[in-house]
């Protein structure tokens, strides 16, 4: 796999590595129709930080199998707008080009929540 260091990142703060594990998102590129790369970077980020925040960029529920406890240091740059040929690597190619990581689609059960019906509490 292929980590980023903060020592290579061009225009970064150095952060002791001592500091709180993170994994914060961002965008680079114009705001208008041009094109528009999205990045997740980690400092000192566990796979199951990085798990979170694939699901909620993906808005879908992403599982950690890769049995990996280490922290790692990483930066990944995709496409913000799929429809955008032009910007990039979506975020499923990205993952497995920079960081050597696969997402694979699959189902399985989940629990879920049903409210049949909701009523204003009495005024007692």
């Amino acid at each position: 796999m292929r980590w980023w260091s903060q020592r290579a990142a061009p225009n970064s703060r150095r952060r002791p590595l001592d500091k709180q594990p993170f994994v914060s998102f961002g965008r680079v590129g114009a705001r208008d129709k041009a094109a528009v790369l999205a990045t997740l970077d980690g400092q000192n980020a566990t796979m199951t930080q990085l798990v979170e925040r694939l699901a909620r960029v993906l808005r879908h529920k992403v599982l950690d199998q890769t049995g990996l406890q280490a922290n790692f240091d990483f930066r990944l740059e995709y496409a913000a707008d799929l429809a955008q040929s032009d910007a990039g690597q979506s975020v499923f190619q990205a993952l497995q080009e920079q960081l050597g990581l696969k997402l694979e689609s699959q189902q399985g059960s989940s629990d879920v929540l049903i409210i049949d019906s909701a009523e204003k509490p009495s005024g007692n």
